[in-house]
């Protein structure tokens, strides 16, 4: 399976003006509509490219992507690699979105998770998402 970059042809480090240029060349060439060929290796080709850029369209989204891969999933093996690794990603945004400081200890156990490993997770995420806060004695802290 290949990864959303190569699906569309591109680097890593495209920008995303150049992004959307490169997916409206390849929407062109690829809708069914446009190009009347309604064959079905075509229309799932466009149903793919699509599917990318969707996952890469805008910063937030790419970043995402960049840090989780194809489903958005982690790279750990501590429990966020099954089915309900999508929900509680979820749940980890939105408590960062919220800008409030919390302790990661309540947060893994709501969570279902080992402190460490979401510790990691974070930690990533502070970086990757590029959010002003810091890991002070188990607490997520927001600097502003």
């Amino acid at each position: 399976m290949r990864n959303y970059y190569e699906t569309l042809g591109v680097e890593r480090n495209i920008s995303q003006k150049d992004l959307k240029k490169h997916f409206y060349r390849l929407a062109k060439k690829f809708h069914p509509d446009t190009n009347g060929n309604q064959k079905p290796e075509i229309m799932e080709r466009f149903k793919e490219i699509t599917a990318a850029y969707n996952a890469l369209s805008t910063t937030d989204k790419r970043k995402r992507y960049d840090m989780g891969g194809r489903r958005g999933n982690f790279v750990y093996s501590d429990g966020f690699s099954s089915t309900h690794s999508s929900s509680k990603r979820e749940l980890i945004l939105t408590k960062l979105g919220r800008r409030e400081n919390f302790s990661i200890k309540l947060f893994a156990d709501q969570l279902r998770v080992e402190y460490s490993n979401l510790e990691k997770i974070l930690k990533k995420f502070i970086t990757v998402l590029n959010i002003s806060a810091r890991i002070e004695n188990e607490k997520i802290v927001f600097t502003y």
